[in-house]
């Protein structure tokens, strides 16, 4: 998945910690956000925190 991420959204840093996977970049608009959180849920996964900043 992390190739089809990048593929889609650009330069997006793809992290990890113990249980936690950390997506981090630049999300042009409100539908690219939507966009991969989609891909996220439709992989299995659960969101637990999404930041978004000006």
């Amino acid at each position: 998945m992390p190739e089809l991420i990048r593929a889609r959204f650009g330069d997006v840093t793809i992290g990890s910690a113990p249980g936690l996977t950390v997506l981090e970049g630049l999300i042009a608009d409100q539908a690219a956000a939507r966009a991969l959180l989609n891909l996220v849920w439709d992989a299995g996964g659960d969101v637990r925190l999404l930041r978004i900043t000006a």
